[in-house]
């Protein structure tokens, strides 16, 4: 005869405790978009999404999974940014990893995407320890324009992973990324699904493959270059053999496309000729002159974050941008060391004249009679 079973004792229940609700955590970060405004009947499930990144977060944690117990990610490391572009490759990873976890809503789009969710996850990656020295706000843009620079590409990676598996809507359906909560992932599919999304896509893909100039590296890899360049040199790189970097196969030494070769040909052809006439040679006004300044977003050949007014400033008639004023800046320090030491040349060349000309007269048999011998 077994033992009786006490009683009292239930199994508990796998289902997580409802938490009160509350808030996203903002940490007192203020990122303003221009979708800031969220649909009343959109709220709620934002509050629940919510729930389901700190489940998710709690999971996390009991799995083990990163750094060790009390080990943040960042945990040592400085975030760096260089021309608008966040160049520090475990923080770009932690965002990443961070956005998808957080996904609460079918937004395919950066301009469905809510400010209340932008705000969450960059209040998240400023809790996973990496350190910066720029101003909480200057920090906040830059993280705001990391995801939404990189929103579609996340999308992509996310339908690409699906669709190309299976080849059914129903099939898509049911095979959500481990990350999106199925619910979401079926609203998700529907907009992909849609016509008026495919035409949009095929045009935009279309556009892309006209492309007449291709670099070999992402806007990231040149910003790194340009940083460890600076950091070694303490200036910008020179644009035009940048360019040829980043533009020329690494496999045969050719040019990516011939636009590129020819690019690259009129800035060397511009650079000679004003060697030849005696100018003064300022290599990005010389890629200004060739690639040209008209995009605000971009400049040809620089990847994405580089600005025309971060190159060539505000205007061609205005001023001078940062690159030329550090340029004019490090000429004046020569030009004063220079000066300084033609003084100090010119006052030993005064005070060995007297001993130079009595040597001279001595070679000439010529003896200098004393002055007090002269009043005698």
């Amino acid at each position: 005869m077994g033992r009786p079973k006490k009683a009292g004792k239930t199994k508990p229940s796998k289902r997580p405790v409802e938490e009160p609700e509350r808030s996203a955590p903002v940490e007192n970060v203020e990122v303003v978009t221009q979708e800031s405004e969220t649909m009343p009947e959109t709220q709620q499930a934002e509050r629940e999404g919510e729930q389901q990144v700190n489940e998710l977060e709690n999971e996390e944690k009991k799995k083990g999974r990163g750094p060790g117990i009390g080990v943040k990610p960042g945990h040592g490391i400085h975030l760096e940014i260089h021309d608008n572009r966040i160049v520090t490759p475990q923080a770009a990873h932690e965002l990443t990893a961070i956005f998808k976890r957080s996904i609460t809503g079918p937004w395919i789009r950066f301009s469905e995407y809510p400010a209340s969710a932008l705000q969450t996850v960059i209040a998240r990656f400023k809790k996973s320890g990496f350190t910066c020295s720029l101003p909480e706000e200057e920090l906040n843009v830059h993280l705001k324009e990391h995801i939404k620079r990189n929103f579609s590409q996340w999308m992509y990676g996310f339908r690409n992973r699906v669709f190309s598996e299976h080849a059914t809507l129903a099939e898509r359906l049911n095979n959500p990324p481990t990350e999106i909560p199925a619910h979401i992932w079926r609203d998700m599919v529907n907009k992909w699904s849609d016509p008026n999304w495919k035409s949009t896509s095929d045009k935009n893909k279309a556009n892309r493959e006209k492309s007449e100039i291709t670099a070999t590296g992402g806007s990231v890899p040149m910003a790194n270059f340009r940083l460890d360049q600076i950091k070694k040199t303490g200036k910008e790189p020179d644009p035009i053999e940048t360019f040829k970097k980043f533009h020329v196969k690494k496999a045969n030494g050719e040019f990516t496309t011939p636009k590129a070769q020819t690019i690259h040909a009129e800035l060397k052809n511009k650079e000679a000729e004003k060697l030849t006439q005696g100018e003064e040679v300022n290599q990005f006004a010389i890629y200004g002159e060739v690639v040209g300044k008209q995009s605000r977003k971009r400049v040809l050949g620089m990847g994405y974050g580089v600005s025309g007014v971060d190159v060539f400033g505000p205007t061609s008639g205005q001023g001078c941008n940062k690159r030329c004023e550090e340029d004019r800046r490090q000429e004046k320090v020569k030009n004063d060391e220079m000066i300084s030491m033609l003084k100090e040349e010119l006052v030993q060349v005064k005070n060995g004249i007297p001993q130079i000309v009595e040597d001279t007269l001595k070679r000439l048999g010529v003896t200098l009679v004393e002055s007090s011998m002269a009043g005698d």
